[in-house]
């Protein structure tokens, strides 16, 4: 019986040992196969044919999607961003970035709509601390209007942000045309003031004393502007320049460029001439409306009170 046993036991580990090699054979056939497909992979994937082939799956629908769905997983995701921060990924950014073909993406990147609104959100971010969140939730506290004029921003504008100049601070934000209006008087709110006391003012223009000399060509065409335009004449108009002794009605200060004279303001809804401004201040008041509603609401404005 013992005989018998040892030569069944026998057997068996005989066959343990022929089937150990013949896995290991199955193995390194398997493994051989592995590496002779991964090597002719590789060289045809470097062939033209298959780089042909390669690009014009990847130029399909379906690898489109398939790519897309990826990038969109967190697998995908953690492995982009991974790679986009190894010095690899860096270095391959900068070389893509510096070439034409990268150049020329990115410049028609930021021209489009979404570029601008991302450059937007950034630049606020980046100058006012405010995230995109937060910049809608003031925008719906405003209810998507201007904060001095109270009008939504014409057709294909955006309302700005708009903060102090002397403490950086964030104060709202406002349509293009109240914002350049605030900067045309320097966020002077004194200066505003005066711009208010200007427009509410009612002025009589002053008789002028016709010279005995003839106008020269350029006086005789200025003349004519100004009766064809304003109604006044030449003669007038240097009785109101000597009367505000040659400077600006609000702010006191002579024209802002070399060579030319003081503009002649007037009412937008009467057409009654007011008086003679320089550039910045005439300008100021047309962005804030021409009108007292529109400059009482910059001087709130700018004291905090809206």
């Amino acid at each position: 019986m013992v005989k018998g046993k040892t030569q069944k036991s026998s057997m068996v580990s005989d066959g343990k040992a022929l089937d150990l090699i013949v896995l290991s054979v199955y193995l390194i056939k398997v493994a051989q196969t592995k590496e002779e497909k991964a090597a002719y992979l590789k060289t045809y994937r470097a062939s033209p044919e298959g780089k042909a082939k390669i690009a014009a799956y990847n130029a399909s629908p379906e690898a489109k999607a398939r790519k897309a769905a990826y990038r969109a997983s967190p697998g995908g995701k953690a492995r982009i961003a991974a790679y986009n921060a190894s010095p690899e990924g860096k270095a391959k950014r900068a070389a893509y970035l510096a070439s034409p073909e990268g150049k020329a993406k990115r410049a028609a990147y930021h021209a489009s709509p979404e570029g601008k609104a991302k450059d937007r959100q950034a630049h606020v971010r980046r100058s006012y601390g405010l995230p995109p969140k937060q910049v809608e939730a003031i925008l719906l506290d405003q209810a998507y209007c201007c904060k001095i004029c109270v009008s939504p921003p014409k057709k294909g504008k955006v309302l700005n942000v708009d903060h102090c100049h002397e403490t950086g601070l964030f104060r709202g934000i406002l349509c293009t045309s109240c914002n350049v209006g605030l900067g045309r008087f320097g966020d002077d709110v004194e200066g505003l003031i005066r711009a208010l006391s200007y427009v509410t003012a009612i002025y009589t223009v002053p008789d002028g004393i016709h010279p005995v000399r003839e106008y020269t060509k350029r006086e005789a065409t200025k003349n004519n502007k100004l009766k064809y335009i304003y109604g006044i004449t030449l003669a007038q108009f240097e009785a109101m320049l000597k009367e505000q002794a040659g400077v600006c009605k609000i702010c006191a200060s002579g024209p802002r460029t070399k060579g030319r004279s003081l503009a002649v303001d007037h009412c937008h809804e009467t057409g009654n001439v007011r008086g003679l401004l320089c550039i910045k201040c005439n300008r100021g008041l047309g962005q804030l409306g021409d009108n007292e509603f529109g400059i009482r609401r910059a001087i709130r404005y700018l004291k905090g009170e809206l």
